[in-house]
């Protein structure tokens, strides 16, 4: 079963208050969510359904009209269709070529910022094996190394990282 986008951000903003989620599939890390981007395709995908819905919505309600409260396979059809267009999944956000970017503890600071420079992405996932250790944002080199004047190739990924990480299981 796909998982909804709104069911991540809910995840993310109200049980864990956090802004950055790793999604694991089969034990594998496959992606790193971003609650703004999250909120932004959501926004985004209910916009395009609601200028695109208008006419499906008339036509939807046409339908059930015509066919009354008897037909209960046509009605769970509708229901499915709603729920696709205005309840996107993670794997819809979840582009084929998401790249993951990831670090060691022991790397230095700079070490990360280039990852993320690299690969376009505002976050790292710190690890050693298999094993998520936590989540390096940019937020967090400002904040944590860049505000204290440390020197980013001195500084150790393992001094400055949010963690503990929570997990989202696709």
């Amino acid at each position: 079963m796909e998982k909804e986008v709104l069911l991540a951000v809910n995840f993310m903003a109200l049980r864990g208050k956090f802004r950055h989620l790793p999604v694991v599939e089969n034990g594998e890390v496959i992606a790193l969510l971003d609650i703004t981007k999250c909120l932004y395709d959501a926004i985004s995908r209910m916009e395009k359904a609601a200028e695109q819905g208008s006419a499906i919505a008339a036509a939807v309600e046409g339908v059930e009209r015509q066919w009354g409260s008897n037909f209960s396979a046509p009605s769970a059809f509708i229901e499915t269709l709603r729920e696709r267009m205005f309840k996107p999944s993670l794997l819809s956000i979840i582009s084929e070529n998401a790249k993951v970017a990831t670090v060691s503890p022991s790397d230095p600071v700079h070490v990360a910022a280039k990852k993320m420079r690299d690969l376009r992405v505002n976050s790292v996932i710190i690890m050693i094996g298999n094993k998520i250790q936590g989540i390096l944002t940019s937020k967090d080199i400002l904040m944590r190394v860049v505000a204290h004047n440390l020197s980013s190739e001195l500084t150790l990924v393992e001094k400055v990282l949010s963690a503990p990480t929570t997990l989202f299981p696709l």
